[in-house]
């Protein structure tokens, strides 16, 4: 019953992964194998800390336990070229140890039409690295749930939980950065509680084709509403391992709908698309109660506002070949539109296939668009085409053309590859069949 999973990702130099980004080897083409093989693919290309993961778990009626090991390649560079000494080095786990469960309680009392659920998440890290401070970090999170008796047509539950969170903070080393020294005492301990109460409803309708009452349509949609509650905290005397070292307070109310559209009585391909929908739309905004105390990714303190960004979610599966997905954030206090995010693909019989993705983050500078597209121009014959353009920048960040012959036993690739530095030709010789379970070939280049 036990499982154990070991992940590796180590790379020579910061310039590896961009540098070798063709070939039937390269990161593009082996990614969308491991996407294939393990259901996951790599970390981004441009990631300078590469985590290397040993898990071990097993699984019970109630509970889950794991014990992991996290090392980190880090990859990063200064202004000179060089490896980064200057900042802050990425923090190992050197174990974690998380044991969570789920039990019900009172099932044979005056509760069991509402029966009350235990929930916990308990972890134990020790985080290390070579310079600067780390520690240890023992959490616990129990909650208890509950369905609420208000109505037959409503989903009504709540829940109220604790979180206790103690620290044993360590110095190891010399330090680089003298921020990076621990000066606060060297046991810390944080608590906090937290409460959520929901009421939804489900409404749901069958639409029936033209010419008969056995296919057409269902169409379900789940307006939902929601209180969120926990306190303000002040926790920047705490350390900052990751991002559990700084809970968020919350005091507002996020409504929203989802709704989904199913075929039914019908052969076509596409009814098993996402669990049998071939559409799901969803919305939602939270608006705060009071001024809420925030923490961004690095730990330092933001503050919200009365209403949060209204956020809407869309999936679309207009065939069986072809997928369509949108998401988008609107502000309500004048910027407008602040990021998009739209992705589409096909898949054709015969084995082409397209990808367009575009993306828009005003926070972060980003507007950006790429697309892919494989092509069987004839017997034997491939086409391949990517793009990858900033229009922020208004710069083309990678493009990639070739193409490709191919014969039972071997194939051969001519292609061009451009970036803003360099332009390189590629001839590409593979032989079939060696390398089998990852899709791997040999090949000279």
């Amino acid at each position: 019953g036990w499982v154990t999973r070991l992940d590796v990702d180590v790379v020579s130099d910061y310039d590896y992964l961009s540098e070798f980004n063709s070939g039937s080897t390269s990161f593009s083409d082996s990614n969308e194998r491991f996407l294939e093989t393990f259901g996951r693919g790599f970390a981004s290309k441009t990631s300078t800390s590469r985590d290397n993961t040993l898990n071990i778990a097993k699984s019970w009626d109630s509970s889950f336990l794991q014990v992991g090991l996290l090392a980190v390649n880090d990859v990063r560079l200064d202004d000179d070229g060089e490896t980064d000494t200057d900042t802050d080095q990425p923090f190992w786990e050197l174990p974690s140890i998380s044991y969570t469960g789920a039990m019900p309680l009172l099932t044979d009392s005056l509760f069991s039409a509402n029966p009350i659920t235990l929930d916990w998440e308990s972890q134990y890290v020790n985080f290390w690295r070579e310079d600067g401070y780390g520690g240890h970090r023992f959490d616990i999170a129990p909650t208890l749930g509950t369905n609420l008796p208000l109505s037959s047509y409503l989903e009504s539950s709540a829940t109220i939980g604790i979180r206790d969170t103690y620290y044993m903070v360590e110095e190891y080393g010399t330090p680089t950065d003298t921020d990076d020294m621990w000066d606060d005492e060297s046991t810390k301990n944080r608590f906090l509680y937290n409460g959520e109460i929901e009421i939804a409803s489900t409404f749901e309708r069958d639409y029936f084709s033209s010419d008969s009452s056995t296919s057409g349509v269902n169409n379900t949609i789940r307006p939902y509403l929601k209180y969120n509650y926990t306190p303000y905290e002040n926790q920047e005397d705490l350390p900052f391992f990751d991002s559990e070292d700084r809970i968020d307070q919350e005091n507002g109310i996020t409504y929203g709908f989802d709704t989904d559209f199913y075929r039914f009585g019908t052969d076509d391909a596409n009814a098993g698309k996402n669990g049998g929908a071939f559409a799901h739309l969803e919305m939602y905004q939270t608006y705060n109660l009071e001024d809420l105390t925030l923490y961004d990714s690095d730990g330092d303190i933001e503050y919200s506002n009365e209403l949060s960004d209204l956020s809407a979610k869309m999936q679309w599966y207009p065939s069986s070949n072809a997928s369509l997905s949108y998401k988008t954030e609107l502000n309500m206090y004048g910027d407008g539109f602040v990021s998009h995010t739209f992705g589409g693909s096909y898949k054709s019989d015969r084995g082409d296939s397209a990808r367009v993705e575009y993306s828009f983050k005003d926070d972060e500078d980003i507007e950006e668009i790429n697309a892919y597209f494989s092509l069987n121009l004839a017997a034997n014959w491939g086409a391949r085409l990517e793009i990858e353009h900033s229009l922020y920048d208004n710069e083309t960040e990678e493009a990639l053309i070739g193409i490709t012959y191919r014969q039972p036993c071997w194939a051969i690739t001519v292609g061009t590859e451009y970036t803003p530095e360099d332009t390189t030709v590629i001839v590409l010789f593979e032989l079939a069949n060696i390398g089998a379970p990852l899709g791997a070939s040999n090949n000279l280049q």
